[in-house]
């Protein structure tokens, strides 16, 4: 959860300290959860992330803008690179527009975390 959410890993560790030992999700435990989202890594980090293999390079990108047919000659399909780059960009706006949701999608996530965490306290208890 910590490497899908860029959470960080102090203050979450610290956050789960709070969680209450009843079986059901309390208030405390809600609390705690907008603290888990709240650790997640903000939205530059996410477009960050979202990288291919060709930006850096300077030269494969400069000829794939000007004469991307020659890239073929030195074992490279232009479509694949178009392909890979088009699915990025497409990535960085899913991540740019729907950030929101991202989070929703996260609180969800350790949410269910939480509750698999809240088990295994109850149980071993």
């Amino acid at each position: 959860m910590l490497d899908k959410t860029g959470s960080d890993f102090t203050n979450t560790f610290r956050c789960l300290s709070g969680v209450t030992k009843s079986a059901e999700i309390t208030e405390q435990d809600e609390a705690v959860l907008a603290k888990l989202v709240s650790y997640c890594a903000p939205k530059e980090f996410f477009i960050s992330k979202a990288k291919n293999p060709y930006e850096g390079n300077a030269r494969l990108m400069a000829i794939m803008k000007s004469r991307p047919e020659i890239l073929r000659f030195y074992g490279h399909d232009p479509d694949k690179i178009q392909r890979v780059l088009d699915e990025t960009e497409q990535e960085r706006a899913r991540i740019e527009a729907g950030y929101d949701s991202i989070k929703a999608e996260y609180r969800a996530d350790w949410t269910q975390w939480l509750r698999k965490y809240k088990y295994v306290l109850v149980t071993q208890a």
